[in-house]
């Protein structure tokens, strides 16, 4: 469900982000969202999951992924923008007059249940609003116990369809 969600997802955005028949605009900068990766979700091997982490207004992230690689643990997020006719979606980044997004660069904060701040290995924008991050092999015992994540990157913007 998630996958078809996810395309006309992508195509409603792409209509709506080059303004065919739209108008957008900005209501929230670096909206900060943020959420807690519970132990059960870290286990010793790669899991597909499809649990929901966070929402705001229609859009809704859910962590898709924790895959187990060579050198790190990669968490990997989908985003739902549940995008209709109007109403509010989150994107990590701006958007540009021609439709084109300009995603900026900002930190993931993450900090394990005893308060220790974590550095991600990686970090990947996109497509759409998802994003992942890995957190290195050699932490994987810091997070045991489960691990906060908060990010400023996303912004929100209402859109409605202009009338004819």
């Amino acid at each position: 469900m998630l996958r078809s969600n996810q395309q006309s997802d992508e195509e409603k955005l792409q209509k709506i982000v080059t303004k065919k028949n739209y108008i957008v605009n900005k209501v929230e900068a670096n909206l900060a969202i943020h959420f807690t990766i519970k132990p059960e979700w870290i286990t010793k091997k790669s899991k597909r999951l499809n649990v929901k982490v966070f929402k705001v207004g229609e859009s809704e992230i859910f962590l898709s992924d924790v895959v187990y690689r060579e050198r790190d643990i990669y968490f990997s997020f989908h985003t739902s923008l549940n995008l209709q006719e109007e109403g509010r979606f989150i994107f990590p980044g701006d958007l540009k007059q021609n439709g084109v997004f300009s995603t900026p660069q900002e930190e993931f904060l993450l900090v394990t249940s005893d308060h220790q701040r974590l550095i991600p290995s990686q970090i990947g924008l996109g497509p759409s609003a998802d994003f992942s991050f890995g957190i290195d092999l050699s932490d994987q015992g810091k997070i045991a116990r489960g691990f906060n994540v908060q990010y400023s990157g996303f912004n929100q913007f209402a859109y409605y369809r202009k009338h004819p």
